[in-house]
């Protein structure tokens, strides 16, 4: 009874200097931030929280506690708009930018050696506190500059190796493609800045990496996640929203600029051809037959499409498109029949035999291509 007492009096006296600090006037008090995750200290072979010897800076990590869960539970529950129309806006803001250094700090220090850099500590807790935290810088950019975003808070972000940068970018782009674009009003210029960012950095992802060491595995959940973000399938049947994911594609052009450079970039990759074929049968008429034409086109390396299509729906999946426009477009225009036949005919040569129909179809009767030089 007294230890239950002690308790109540404690959170009471707790709660009444919270509320004493709320009604004090003057400047707002700066946001609570963690402590260090390291500290620097000579080497010790009898510490068990030195790192086995292999950083000869001799850090450890500290004793400090931090519950990334609540934390991020906490950071969810922020009035965002209100916060950033009040005078704690600029706190706020530099809370952020601590949280975003603190986290790398942790997980990736900046002392850590090349041969270990992108391993981080021993610190389960903070997966909530991190996908928490990218879904916050999203909230905030619609109140900040593009340029301050990228500068401030995204910055330190696309500098991490791949694993962290995905990790923390992937629900940042969820989120921010959710509200800034499939629910907005209209698309800001800034939100299509702070996207293309975004796009830049997850080509330079190795996965990405069109090479003949690839094997168009893509590891993890992040890195699929931000390409089904970037090419705007990540929502479906949703009809409150303000376009694409209501079905509704007439803004398409918009964002075509970003879906342009990840198809003709990365659409090599099985699971990127995928979702740039989803994004092509859900927008239908949308989607420009011309453009589709080129971006298919962009795979041929060699006089062939790619290897990893082969075996995969990809191919079945373009063939049907190409009919669909050739269908809705009848009767095609020359120079647009031609592009469309050589898609079909690279298709034929991965083996695909609806191709080889569509050939002979009234769309191409009669189309040739030009001979090689």
């Amino acid at each position: 009874e007294a230890r239950r007492q002690v308790e109540s009096d404690h959170r009471a006296a707790t709660m009444a200097a919270a509320l004493d600090e709320y009604r004090t006037q003057g400047p707002l008090p700066a946001w609570v931030r963690p402590r260090p995750s390291w500290v620097r200290a000579a080497p010790d072979a009898e510490n068990p929280q030195t790192l086995d010897g292999e950083e000869d800076e001799g850090w450890q990590s500290t004793d400090h506690l931090w519950d990334g869960r609540y934390a991020a539970n906490v950071l969810q529950r922020v009035p965002v708009a209100v916060v950033m129309a009040s005078a704690g806006r600029a706190h706020f803001v530099d809370a952020l930018e601590a949280y975003i250094g603190w986290t790398l700090d942790t997980i990736n220090p900046v002392w850590r050696t090349e041969r270990r850099r992108g391993r981080e500590r021993g610190d389960a807790n903070l997966y909530e506190w991190e996908d928490q935290l990218g879904r916050m810088v999203a909230s905030v950019a619609a109140h900040l500059p593009a340029d301050e975003i990228l500068q401030r808070l995204m910055r330190p972000i696309l500098a991490q190796p791949d694993e962290i940068a995905m990790r923390l970018l992937a629900p940042f782009t969820v989120s921010m493609v959710c509200s800034e674009v499939l629910d907005a009003p209209e698309v800001r210029d800034d939100t299509l800045h702070l996207l293309q960012a975004v796009l830049d950095r997850t080509l330079e992802n190795d996965d990405l990496r069109r090479s003949p060491y690839n094997d168009g595995r893509m590891g993890g959940f992040d890195l699929p996640k931000l390409v089904d973000s970037l090419m705007f399938v990540v929502v479906e049947h949703a009809p409150g929203a303000t376009r694409f994911a209501n079905g509704v594609w007439d803004d398409l052009g918009q964002v075509m600029s970003l879906v342009d450079r990840m198809v003709r970039v990365a659409g090599w990759h099985p699971y990127v051809a995928r979702q740039f074929v989803t994004l092509c049968e859900r927008s239908g008429a949308a989607y420009p037959t011309d453009t589709f034409a080129d971006q298919v086109l962009a795979q041929i390396v060699d006089g062939r499409l790619p290897a990893g299509w082969k075996g995969s729906l990809v191919p079945a999946a373009i063939a049907a498109l190409v009919q669909a426009h050739a269908d809705r477009q009848h009767p095609l225009p020359a120079a647009l029949a031609r592009k469309l036949l050589q898609v079909l005919d690279a298709l034929v040569d991965l083996g695909d035999r609806r191709s080889a129909a569509l050939q002979q179809s009234e769309s191409f009767r009669g189309v040739r291509l030009a001979a090689p030089a």
